[in-house]
């Protein structure tokens, strides 16, 4: 159940920053990174271990597609 509502989330996030995404490219403006989950996490450490700032993560072009840690939402970084 709580898989299934994760799951749900996610992909209505990612539709959602599509269209940000989509638009963008299609006004000319340049995206350096298209995320579902933020990139961004406010411990680097605990202990010995290292927290990884996404789960994936790809440059494809002038953007960089991934996965963030934190799953609250998602972005797309936009310039211009």
């Amino acid at each position: 159940m709580i898989g299934s509502v994760a799951a749900g989330l996610g992909f209505v996030v990612f539709v959602h920053e599509l269209g940000h995404f989509l638009v963008a490219k299609a006004c000319g403006v340049k995206c350096e990174k298209f995320y579902v989950g933020f990139d961004w996490f406010p411990i680097k450490k605990i202990g010995p271990f290292t927290i990884p700032h996404s789960l994936f993560k790809k440059q494809w072009g002038e953007t960089e597609y991934g996965i963030g840690i934190l799953p609250l939402g998602g972005y797309v970084k936009m310039l211009g």
